[in-house]
């Protein structure tokens, strides 16, 4: 059926969106129009995709990243090409009409989701059972947007005074939201040997902080994805954070690290009980978006709460009138 009024507003932010990404990416294409079909979204595009249909599948990821949708596929579409979105269902939940539904939390505590018993998951990383995050999936089954959902929830309860955040994503793509925030104490490592550094600098806090023996904020480093940093050929990669991983916790130090799970697999066995381990479920037990989360606490199966690209920069405004104003100071 064809979009209605109401839903007109969504569809030309996210018709914006991927025409920003498409631009950056040297792709000259436009949306054109769309429609509502079997629940998702089509937009059709103009003629130069048909050109350059190559580069534009190449460019498929980026733009699934840029809608925060686990995936986009490219149909025919009469004699052009449209994307196809898969369009929010009832079930489908957004990360900021949860969080103002739980309201105010404790610090360092994360609401990720809905359990399947109809309980909100939330996480508490200040916990010596749950202290880190390692997500593990296939490709488009939500594991980088748990990331970027988990990075939100933690920008918005917890002051910049109680932690601070390093990013590591060679693709640019999945959290590039944390330059947003001010909790950042650097811009997002997107290139390999300013990954490098971050992973050396944050293993050297761990002996800092131990020597001080004065309080420090929380560090928390996210990683996406675990399989970039293997291919980007860096020295020592696993090592390091096994290393963080196993003396994180006397250092205030978090690691939250999504990857394949033959990726993910030995940062669980490194963690020594201290992380929970969200295992997306595959297309026969769930949809994308579907997890297995597991800890020393148990195990549940939750449903995450997305950050389309409708709500972020709502998500920025909220978290620059949280903490800006106020020095960073609840």
């Amino acid at each position: 059926m064809s979009l209605t009024p109401h839903d007109r507003a969504n569809f030309e932010q996210e018709a914006d969106s991927i025409e920003r990404v498409l631009a950056a990416l040297s792709l000259p294409i436009r949306v054109r129009g769309g429609q509502i079909r079997e629940g998702r979204v089509r937009f059709r595009l103009s003629e130069q995709a048909s050109r350059m249909q190559p580069e534009l599948r190449g460019a498929l990821g980026a733009v699934a990243a840029a809608l925060g949708a686990p995936q986009v596929g490219l149909e025919q579409h009469g004699s052009g090409l449209a994307l196809e979105v898969p369009q929010p269902s009832r079930e489908d939940l957004r990360l900021l009409p949860l969080l103002d539904l739980l309201g105010e939390m404790p610090p360092l505590h994360l609401a990720l989701g809905m359990g399947v018993d109809g309980r909100p998951l939330v996480i508490d990383i200040a916990s010596p059972s749950s202290w880190h995050l390692l997500a593990a999936g296939e490709a488009a089954s939500g594991k980088s947007e748990l990331l970027r959902s988990a990075l939100v929830a933690l920008a918005l309860g917890t002051a910049p005074l109680e932690a601070r955040m390093l990013g590591i994503d060679l693709t640019g793509r999945q959290l590039a939201l944390l330059e947003a925030v001010p909790h950042a104490l650097c811009e997002l490592a997107s290139e390999p040997r300013f990954a490098d550094e971050l992973l050396d600098w944050a293993v050297a806090q761990l002996r800092e902080r131990g020597a001080s023996h004065r309080p420090r904020p929380h560090l928390v480093l996210w990683v996406d994805d675990l399989g970039s940093l293997a291919s980007a050929g860096l020295n020592g990669v696993a090592a390091r954070l096994r290393t963080l991983l196993e003396h994180g916790p006397a250092a205030n130090v978090h690691l939250m690290a999504a990857g394949r799970p033959e990726q993910v697999q030995p940062l669980v066995d490194a963690s020594r009980d201290g992380a929970v381990h969200a295992q997306a479920q595959s297309r026969g037990e769930g949809g994308p978006g579907d997890f297995l989360f597991s800890s020393l606490r148990g195990r549940q199966e939750a449903r995450l709460a997305w950050l389309p690209a409708r709500d972020l920069n709502s998500a920025v405004r909220l978290v620059e009138a949280q903490w800006l104003g106020t020095g960073g100071s609840a």
